[in-house]
């Protein structure tokens, strides 16, 4: 049976992105993005847990993330994986790590990108 891998996350940066060169001499970015578990408490909502996703982008995505800042919304598609590391305290922690094969400025943080409705669409340039 076919399986695929695939998550798409919707988050907030939460640094800017690292943009470094690899041996080789290509580019190559890293950067995070939590996700929120929330839940409603009576009429407001309240975090339950927040799961940190390191990205990994390479190739023609890394031109994409150059331009995104802490706090930007985004878009980010690729496989994901986990790995459990040894936290200071001593505790085991999970490390949810994706490589990016697609990430997209959804709204920039204090504004909005030109061109770019407020769900991350595409305006049509419609001539009247």
């Amino acid at each position: 049976m076919p399986s695929k891998n695939l998550l798409t996350l919707i988050g907030h940066m939460a640094r800017d992105p690292e943009i470094l060169v690899s041996k080789s001499g290509r580019d190559y970015a890293k950067f995070t993005v939590p996700w929120d578990k929330r839940k409603k408490v009576g009429d407001k909502w309240e975090t339950q847990e927040t799961i940190w996703f390191n990205v990994m982008a390479f190739g023609d995505v890394v031109e994409s993330v150059r331009g995104f800042r802490k706090g930007d919304a985004v878009l980010v598609e690729g496989p994901v994986s986990a790995s459990i590391f040894q936290s200071r305290d001593g505790t085991s922690k999970i490390s949810m790590n994706v490589i990016a094969n697609k990430a997209e400025l959804i709204k920039a943080k204090g504004g909005r990108e030109e061109g770019v409705d407020e769900y991350g669409e595409q305006e049509a340039d419609i001539p009247f």
